[in-house]
Formats: C-alpha cells, structure tokens, sequence
C-alpha cells in the first residue's frame, strides 16, 4: 500500500464545510473509478511534543492506493483534465 499525505491550511475565503464536502465528492469519484483505495481528511493540531517536526498546519488528507501504479495512473488521469474529474478537482481548490 502507498500512502500519500497532504498538510496544508485552508485559504482563508475558503469555509471548512465545502472544502471537505469538495472533497469527499473527490475522494468517491476517484475511489469508484478504481483509482484509489481509500481516504482521509481530518485537522491537524501541531503539538510540539507529538509532531515537532511537521509543519504548523491545520488540516491533514491521507489517500490510500494499492501500488504506485494505482497513485500514478490517478495522478495522470487528474492531469487530462477531462470531466466530470476535471470539475469535481477544481471544486477542492475554490
């Protein structure tokens, strides 16, 4: 299994709700595509004694695929930019 892990903070137009509904809707796609196995989104809290190494961020995603064979084909197949992927990728970002 390959895991790739994202910590970032949210823009700060951008409200927590429809970051997360943006991209659960994402995550299902991809997952019913067969493009990944599974994922995560949840905040992060820095703590100096646990994480003192990561960045101070506020939210973290793990998404979980079967190989990096699965991971890159996903990547390619968000990079064509073709829908309904296209629109449902754009969405996480606004």
């Amino acid at each position: 299994m390959i895991i790739m892990h994202g910590m970032f903070d949210l823009a700060d137009d951008v409200e927590e709700g429809a970051f997360h509904e943006a991209f659960v809707s994402l995550s299902k796609y991809l997952k019913e595509s067969g493009l990944l196995l599974n994922w995560r989104c949840m905040r992060h809290q820095p703590h100096d004694g646990y994480n003192a190494n990561g960045p101070p961020t506020t939210h973290y995603i793990a998404i979980e695929f079967q190989d990096m064979e699965q991971a890159e084909t996903c990547w390619r197949r968000i990079e064509e930019g073709l829908e309904p992927l296209k629109s449902l990728h754009q969405s996480v970002f606004e």
